[in-house]
């Protein structure tokens, strides 16, 4: 079975997932997230859980999140794979930023493809 580690890039928002750790016995993960702004680039750790469909993957539901306090920026997605391969997390999501007294929540979508 292939792992889910990797670095994965979101063609629509420009945002690069880095899978460094995957547990497939616990269903967790954890790695970063680079989120494209204002020219510049904000990595974000982010963590996860995922379930295999039907117990045995790589078919797989699964969920990431993660934020940082300067600026307050929190972003969560849910996303799955197709039945054979992890290369392409199809994935939507949300995310909420604070930076002064300026805040904003955007919806969030596209896929995550394995580079």
């Amino acid at each position: 079975m292939a792992s889910m580690v990797g670095t994965y890039k979101n063609e629509v928002t420009g945002e690069i997932l880095k899978v460094t750790k995957a547990d497939d016995s616990k269903g967790t993960m954890a790695g970063t997230l680079q989120v494209p702004m204002n020219g510049s680039s904000v990595t974000v750790d982010v963590t996860g859980n995922y379930h295999f469909i039907n117990s045995t993957g790589p078919g797989t539901n699964l969920v990431f999140s993660g934020g940082k306090p300067d600026p307050n920026l929190f972003e969560c997605w849910a996303a799955s794979t197709d039945a054979s391969t992890y290369k392409e997390l199809r994935a939507a999501g949300g995310r909420s930023i604070s930076s002064g007294a300026a805040t904003s929540v955007s919806v969030l979508y596209g896929s995550f493809i394995r580079q």
